[in-house]
């Protein structure tokens, strides 16, 4: 089952206050998962922006390579659970940048692109070029790395950090997923197909974010989710390969437990299973 793999799992400095890695390794267990890649924003720790008070860990390489150490100290309590070592590259951060010891710490990288720009021609020429990066990183290095949450920022855009736009919330859902071109780059601010052959031709994994489609469920409008699944096709369409990570922070709120969850509806929806996670046959 699709939803015992999750790729992305923040429980290093952005965990909850007063929960352990304990915590959030027992409710990875009560929740079916089984695979299990542990990560945290690189940023937090090499050169951080913000400095946290009384942090889990020193904000620094040695904070970084003390998670990774509390994940092997805790290794035997959780038998059930493949854990895996998976630091988030923000944009910002050259792959070339990263130090040895941290490489040398990691099962795989998670790497995020600059996809800031206006236009979707600058979006979808970041983007490529934050493949070309990472595939040289991976060769350099024999590190798995994949893309995190390709739509994040159209979902941001859109949906979360703005009021949602007339032409969006007039869109009808579309259950045969047929958009033409140009809504699907008006929404995603990328070519979908030209990101999909670069990432297939760099060998780049791209995620399907729990945390993002979740962002747009949120927003209560069928037509933003018919276009994700749409783009999800036409990628699938061009041969990439896709991971599934829940990008999950918090696991409790005031009603209880209340985390994130793994897209596997997504997954469903898409034909994707388990097996087809050839990502994991790299670590």
């Amino acid at each position: 089952m699709i939803h015992t793999i999750d790729l992305h799992y923040h429980a290093g400095l952005e965990r909850q206050e007063g929960l352990t890695l304990k915590h959030y390794l027992e409710h990875a267990v009560m929740t079916g998962r089984r695979v299990l890649g542990i990560t945290d924003h690189l940023d937090l720790y090499l050169r951080p922006q913000q400095v946290l008070t009384n942090p889990a860990y020193s904000q620094d390489l040695q904070g970084l390579l003390a998670l990774r150490a509390d994940l092997d100290n805790v290794r035997a309590e959780f038998p059930s659970l493949r854990l895996l070592f998976a630091p988030e590259v923000p944009p910002s951060f050259a792959l070339a940048d990263i130090p040895q010891p941290l490489v040398d710490a990691a099962d795989y990288f998670i790497c995020e692109a600059d996809l800031a720009a206006a236009s979707c021609s600058a979006n979808t020429l970041s983007l490529q070029e934050r493949f070309q990066e990472m595939a040289a990183f991976r060769a350099a290095t024999g590190k798995p790395i994949f893309g995190a949450h390709p739509l994040r920022h159209a979902v941001n855009l859109h949906l979360v950090k703005a009021p949602i736009p007339p032409w969006l919330r007039e869109l009808s859902l579309r259950e045969s997923l047929v958009f033409t071109q140009a809504e699907l780059r008006r929404f995603s601010r990328l070519d979908p197909v030209a990101v999909g052959q670069t990432a297939v031709e760099c060998g780049i994994p791209l995620e399907i974010n729990g945390n993002t489609w979740e962002r747009a469920r949120a927003a209560n409008l069928p037509a933003p989710l018919s276009i994700m699944l749409a783009i999800y096709r036409i990628w699938q369409a061009c041969g990439v390969q896709f991971v599934v990570g829940s990008d999950q922070h918090a696991i409790r709120r005031s009603v209880g437990r209340f985390g994130g969850a793994v897209p596997w509806e997504v997954c469903d929806a898409l034909g994707i299973e388990a097996s087809d996670i050839g990502f994991l046959e790299g670590i």
